[in-house]
Protein backbone atom coordinates (compact mmCIF):
# COMPACT_ATOMS: atom_id res chain seq x y z
CA UNK A 1 0.00 0.00 0.00
CA UNK A 2 2.94 2.25 0.10
CA UNK A 3 3.00 3.07 -3.43
CA UNK A 4 -1.09 2.20 -3.90
CA UNK A 5 0.05 -0.86 -6.37
CA UNK A 6 -1.19 -3.05 -4.35
CA UNK A 7 -4.10 -1.17 -3.18
CA UNK A 8 -5.82 -0.84 -6.03
CA UNK A 9 -4.94 -4.00 -7.37
CA UNK A 10 -7.38 -4.90 -4.03
CA UNK A 11 -9.63 -2.53 -4.84
CA UNK A 12 -10.35 -4.44 -8.07
CA UNK A 13 -10.35 -7.96 -6.94
CA UNK A 14 -12.97 -6.43 -4.50
CA UNK A 15 -15.14 -4.73 -7.43
CA UNK A 16 -14.73 -7.80 -9.54
CA UNK A 17 -16.47 -9.72 -5.94
CA UNK A 18 -19.27 -7.45 -6.40
CA UNK A 19 -18.59 -4.52 -4.14
CA UNK A 20 -19.44 -1.11 -5.58
CA UNK A 21 -18.45 1.54 -2.48
CA UNK A 22 -14.74 1.07 -2.86
CA UNK A 23 -12.52 4.16 -1.86
CA UNK A 24 -8.76 4.61 -3.25
CA UNK A 25 -6.60 7.26 -0.87
CA UNK A 26 -4.31 9.17 -3.50
CA UNK A 27 -1.30 10.01 -2.51
CA UNK A 28 -0.72 6.30 -0.29
CA UNK A 29 -0.30 5.84 2.90
CA UNK A 30 2.98 8.77 3.20
CA UNK A 31 0.27 11.41 1.73
CA UNK A 32 -2.03 9.98 4.36
CA UNK A 33 0.70 10.98 7.47
CA UNK A 34 1.73 14.36 5.84
CA UNK A 35 -2.19 15.23 5.73
CA UNK A 36 -1.64 14.80 9.34
CA UNK A 37 -4.53 11.82 9.21
CA UNK A 38 -4.26 9.73 12.48
CA UNK A 39 -1.43 6.68 12.17
CA UNK A 40 -1.94 4.26 14.89
CA UNK A 41 1.42 1.45 14.97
Amino acid sequence: CRTGRRSAEAATVLENAGFRNIQLLEGDFPGWQAGGHPVQK
